[in-house]
């Protein structure tokens, strides 16, 4: 094992955080997902349509007509939802919220729910725990570089376990 540590330190911290973060997913009974996750989810869901037909920006009866209600059905499904008893957001509030919000948050979102086989939260919280495992492995090689190899390797074990 020590050997290993020793050849592969970056691998042995990315797959150690990974695996904190997906018992952690797994042991922990995940907290219910709050109101704004309606907005940005929402904004992923708008982002592909008004790239694609930039006229519904305009069109403003066109807009209110388009609902999300699928979207927003498979996402609510198994979940803890404070927002459930709301209706789901029109095209027009979602593209009103699009030019709210900032890009980069419902451009992830966009990706992981266009790419994944359905719209689901575990998808995002799996996809999260992947960037945050190699946020920790960029840790070690910043700190490594700046300190010393047990330097980066102190700093990578307190992002594991933080």
């Amino acid at each position: 094992m020590r050997e290993l540590i020793l050849k592969r330190p970056g691998a042995v911290i990315f797959v150690a955080a990974l695996l904190v973060r997906l018992v952690y997913l797994v042991v922990v009974t995940q907290p219910p997902v709050q109101f704004d996750a309606r907005q940005y989810t929402a904004v992923a869901a708008v982002a592909p349509l008004a790239v694609t037909n930039p006229s519904l920006c305009i069109n403003s009866t066109a807009r209110e007509q388009i609902s999300f209600s699928r979207v927003i059905n498979d996402l609510v499904d198994d979940e803890d939802i404070i927002w459930a008893p709301y209706d789901p957001p029109s095209y027009g509030q979602a593209l009103d919220w699009l030019f709210f919000s900032g890009p980069t948050y419902p451009t992830f979102l966009t990706i992981a729910y266009h790419l994944s086989p359905a719209y689901d939260f575990w998808v995002v919280r799996l996809l999260q725990a992947i960037i945050d495992s190699l946020t920790a492995l960029l840790i070690f090689l910043i700190m490594r570089r700046l300190l010393s190899d047990r330097g980066g390797l102190v700093a990578a074990i307190l992002w594991i376990v933080y």
